[in-house]
């Protein structure tokens, strides 16, 4: 027999709420007892709040910064390939993504090149600065290169230095007013502005101090086809410019105008006769370690020699030169009248004087002793190999 409550089916001794219980009834057929627990389905469950979740442990993820780097390391090793493998290719996607300049328009700040010429600044070690002749935005020395330029002759370099007038402007001293920049220099050269001066549709402006002159110089150089490289004297503070001359090797040139630092030293008799006036400031240097710096008058310079032997020639004619001088000067004592033979003594002299002036051209004093130079032909560019 069994009890039932309510339909649902209880165990003798338990509480109603026990859905569960066992019942028993009789087989009347058998005599047997059998006992049956009911199946009752299970009662949902009750979710659990999110602040009663069981603790699970999660793993974190890459790091967005490690990420960046891997896709800009991997795109580095793909464009490196595809350069390697199919260089127009590359440019192909360049050109896609904004990053390719058409350098027959305009200059490349990835390169520097424009045309038939690149650009470069000029390191010694530190970027070296002017007065913004050519770039008024970081006041860099740019160098303007020529892909076409060729070593000249001797005589096809003074022809050269005889039309340019870069030696015809002063010597300005003056302190570059931007003297800090943020970034890479290159980037902060104004390259829209040395274009025009390539195209010929502007002018850069005058030079005042050397390494401007030099600056100068090299660049118009190198644009009338005639490979020019810059100069860096460290222990003079001065920069000139230097061509390999076919004929005659390395000649070294200092156009820097005239300026109270480097001023012509000349020598003046009775009768207002002066020697060593320069005809121009177009000068021949003499750079060598631990010995003077040395200028001759382009116009001489060839006579004497190249070389830093030619130099100490010329010395050699300038101290016969003064020595004549101070031989003049005695016999004159100051006076304006002279008896005949010591008339005859001076003008003898005199043209003696005249012989080693012709020869030795304008005079200028040493700058000092050359202790370190640095030369570049073209500059550097950040992105430029």
């Amino acid at each position: 027999m069994y009890e039932c409550l309510n339909l649902k089916c209880r165990a003798k001794g338990s509480s109603p709420q026990d859905i569960r219980g066992k019942y028993t009834w009789s087989d009347a057929a058998s005599g047997i007892q059998r006992t049956r627990t009911p199946q009752v389905p299970d009662q949902p469950t009750k979710p659990t709040p999110p602040s009663e979740a069981p603790f699970q442990k999660s793993s974190k993820g890459i790091p967005g910064c490690l990420v960046f780097i891997m896709v800009i390391f991997s795109l580095f090793l793909i464009g490196w390939g595809i350069n390697v493998l199919n260089p127009s290719l590359l440019h192909s996607l360049e050109h896609a993504l904004g990053l390719y300049y058409d350098t027959s328009k305009e200059i490349s700040p990835k390169t520097g090149i424009y045309k038939d010429y690149y650009v470069g600044l000029v390191y010694s070690p530190g970027v070296t600065g002017g007065s913004g002749c050519y770039d008024s935005k970081g006041d860099f020395i740019v160098l303007i290169n020529n892909t076409n330029a060729k070593n000249p002759t001797y005589s096809e370099l003074f022809n050269f230095l005889n039309s340019d007038t870069t030696d015809e402007f002063p010597y300005e001293l003056s302190i570059p007013a931007n003297m800090f920049y943020s970034g890479r220099a290159e980037d902060n050269v104004d390259l829209g502005h040395i274009k025009d001066i390539i195209d010929g549709s502007t002018q850069p402006s005058p030079p005042r101090v050397c390494a401007d002159f030099a600056e100068r110089l090299h660049n118009n150089a190198e644009m009338a086809g005639i490979r020019c490289g810059y100069v860096i004297v460290d222990s003079l503070n001065h920069a000139l410019d230097i061509f390999e001359t076919t004929d005659k090797g390395l000649v070294f040139i200092d156009d820097t105008g005239k300026s109270n630092n480097l001023q012509a030293v000349t020598i003046t008799l009775a009768g207002s006769i002066t020697f060593g006036q320069p005809s121009s400031w177009d000068k021949v240097a003499y750079v060598e370690d631990g010995k003077s710096y040395g200028l001759i008058d382009l116009k001489s310079a060839l006579s004497f020699g190249l070389d830093y032997s030619g130099y100490e020639k010329w010395l050699a004619t300038k101290n016969d030169l003064d020595n004549l001088e101070t031989e003049y000067n005695k016999l004159a004592g100051g006076r304006l009248f002279v008896p005949q033979d010591t008339y005859n003594q001076l003008q003898n002299i005199l043209s003696q004087e005249k012989a080693f002036a012709s020869e030795l051209g304008g005079f200028w004093g040493s700058l000092g002793t050359v202790t370190n130079y640095y030369v570049t032909w073209d500059g550097s560019w950040k992105d430029r190999h």
